[in-house]
């Protein structure tokens, strides 16, 4: 898809994300259905593999690109008051740290956060026509022999 960009950072290393083609690791982003409309979104199935000959540890980073004015940012339960991603600009806290300078936190015009970090795991941006984002299951577990993605409710280790 070419509105996915992929990039990662390696554990222990001390560099900003680099693109994915840098690593041992492939991706793919494949739309399973869905036409993209509010009623009937898109549905993306992402394959990360480590064709490395060693464990790979990290973070992989999934960027949605999108074309937009001024988007406002909408992270569940991650902030409190508004959960917009442009508000608050100045707070006594140091949290969320977003960049490694300390004259830039906490106010900054981007946001990357973990999804296990949200109440829900979504993150969402209204560019004044449509509501673009991405919602996936942060954790997995195993289930009767099988890895699922965890949702509300459900059991498993």
């Amino acid at each position: 898809m070419e509105n996915i960009r992929f990039s990662v950072r390696e554990k222990g290393r001390d560099e900003d994300y680099f693109p994915l083609g840098r690593s041992c690791l492939t991706a793919d982003a494949v739309c399973v259905g869905g036409s993209g409309a509010a009623a009937d979104p898109r549905i993306l199935d992402i394959t990360v593999k480590n064709v490395g000959s060693r464990d790979w540890h990290g973070i992989v980073k999934i960027d949605l690109v999108f074309k937009s004015e001024d988007p406002r940012f909408f992270l569940p339960g991650f902030m409190y008051g508004t959960n917009r991603g442009e508000a608050p600009l100045a707070t006594g806290a140091k949290a969320p740290r977003i960049r490694r300078s300390p004259a830039e936190f906490p106010a900054s015009p981007w946001w990357l956060t973990r999804s296990d970090r949200l109440s829900h795991p979504a993150a969402l941006a209204f560019t004044g026509e449509r509501v673009v984002g991405v919602c996936a299951a942060p954790y997995f577990i195993r289930k009767d022999g099988r890895m699922l993605p965890w949702k509300p409710g459900e059991k498993g280790e």
